[in-house]
């Protein structure tokens, strides 16, 4: 509190006394946070709270995007001008932007409806990454839904490593067809058992090729050595 009312001096230096004034939101007051008309300040103790990448503004009528804050830019990679005035869709996964899910969202936000969930959308290089992402509907004067503040947190790694545990799972390992799951780089992350007694079987046959080969360094390979 002491902290926001600091900003008292400097609006004091240009002639306006007691400009700023903080109160406790009560557990019985009507106001939302989330509304234009009041500056609200949230504090969170701990390192892991986890949605404070955003806000991002958006027009719940058209899905036009108004601004964007430093958080944004720096998870997607885009600047303000690559984004403002441009429609929410370009920056989701192409399918989904285009799909009746995307209008079905837009549509829900513009009926003052909150919506959250996870978004593949594109990074500025052209990779997908994912967002967990909370859409709040901000109100006018006249009740009028006019913005949409989106708070968006990168869960990319996340996803990667849930998928990466998906495929380690007894349906992976125990599978009876050879398999392996590869990065982006085309490194080998993980093989399952019957990839690895492939290779064992045919050891023979594969350093006939690749002198070199061995089955059980095969994880961090590049596989264009096939």
């Amino acid at each position: 509190k002491q902290g926001v009312l600091a900003w008292n001096a400097a609006f004091e230096r240009i002639g306006f006394k007691n400009a700023v004034v903080v109160r406790q939101q009560e557990a019985n007051d009507s106001f939302d946070t989330m509304d234009a008309r009041h500056a609200s300040v949230r504090w969170y103790v701990g390192t892991d709270a986890g949605f404070a990448i955003g806000p991002r503004q958006v027009d719940p009528r058209s899905g036009e995007i108004l601004d964007a804050n430093a958080f944004f830019l720096r998870i997607s990679g885009y600047s303000v001008a690559d984004l403002q005035g441009g429609p929410l869709n370009t920056l989701l996964e192409p399918s989904y932007g285009q799909s009746q899910a995307y209008r079905d969202l837009i549509d829900r936000l513009a009926r003052c409806e909150p919506q959250s969930g996870a978004f593949q959308m594109t990074h500025r290089d052209g990779r997908l990454i994912w967002v967990q992402a909370i859409f709040n509907v901000v109100m006018d004067a006249d009740e009028r839904p006019y913005r949409v503040r989106a708070y968006m947190t990168d869960v990319t790694e996340q996803k990667a490593a849930d998928l990466e545990a998906h495929f380690k799972g007894s349906a992976f390992n125990g599978a009876s067809v050879a398999m392996m799951m590869v990065d982006r780089d085309l490194k080998v992350l993980h093989v399952n058992d019957a990839t690895r007694a492939l290779f064992t079987e045919n050891l023979a046959a594969f350093r006939a090729v690749w002198p070199s080969f061995d089955p059980n360094r095969i994880v961090g390979t590049c596989i264009d050595v096939f």
